[in-house]
């Protein structure tokens, strides 16, 4: 079903027409802004392919911006910061992604537009947990899709390196979407926004050798912000299909947050 979801995401997305991102002389820092959040998220009915499901409150710093051509995001999660949830042995557990891309419109100050494909981008990420590492790299793209205020879209292999030092491990391909939008404005300057991201890898060839394992996996985060001024509360549901290239016990658990926001 999920899988079908992304495959009727895409043809909608085909079907638009996008505008360029127009990079004359002297224009490369025209964008350029810069944003850092606190989070507090409680989390429950946590996806595990080892286990039971299990409650998490954990501390998020998340950030990014854009400087000339370099486009960035980044997270970094602290787990179980008061120690009082299902798996308060995992307290200082920590995870974190780091996405740069660089805008190859702004590097060459070509138009590159194609249909809904506003910029085109050299994307890398870094993916590090208590227990491994991933890295990707490959191509990405800002899309132009009414409605939405902001949409992009990374295409990249992925390759693992694993707690136990291993070299890189080839581990098959991933397709991300990040998405923002203002649904409502209210009084008082206030919103409601609907973001998330969606990874959908496939190909682990490598995965789907361990037991339960699989070649593909899907997450699909979805949140709602009710926003004013410097702050926000939202509420999320978070949906799996083989958490972890597993097919095993909780792997496509549905996780639903309850968040806590400060903008700095």
């Amino acid at each position: 079903m999920k899988k079908w979801l992304v495959i009727a995401g895409l043809v909608v997305w085909a079907g638009q027409t996008g505008f360029a991102a127009e990079y004359g002389p002297g224009e490369r820092r025209k964008n350029d802004y810069l944003w850092l959040q606190l989070n507090l998220y409680n989390m429950h009915n946590t996806a595990n392919a080892f286990g039971d499901t299990y409650t998490n409150t954990y501390l998020e710093l998340e950030g990014g911006g854009r400087s000339g051509v370099l486009d960035f995001y980044y997270f970094f999660d602290v787990n179980e910061i008061f120690g009082w949830g299902s798996h308060k042995e995992e307290a200082g557990h920590f995870f974190t992604k780091i996405k740069p891309r660089i805008s190859l419109d702004g590097i060459t100050g070509w138009d590159l537009s194609l249909g809904p494909l506003s910029e085109w981008y050299l994307a890398a990420q870094y993916k590090g947990y208590n227990g491994g590492e991933y890295y990707y790299a490959g191509l990405g793209w800002d899309l132009e899709v009414p409605g939405v205020d902001v949409l992009s879209l990374n295409f990249w292999p992925q390759f693992l390196r694993d707690e136990q030092g291993a070299d890189f491990a080839y581990t098959g391909i991933q397709a991300s979407f990040n998405w923002y939008t203002i649904l409502f404005r209210l009084p008082r300057d206030a919103t409601i926004t609907y973001q998330g991201w969606l990874d959908w890898g496939f190909l682990n060839r490598r995965a789907q050798k361990a037991q339960n394992g699989t070649a593909d996996e899907f997450q699909m985060f979805n949140g709602f912000f009710l926003n004013w001024g410097h702050y926000s509360v939202s509420a999320s549901v978070k949906f799996h299909y083989h958490f972890t290239y597993r097919d095993s016990l909780n792997s496509d658990a549905t996780t639903w947050f309850l968040g806590a926001h400060y903008r700095l």
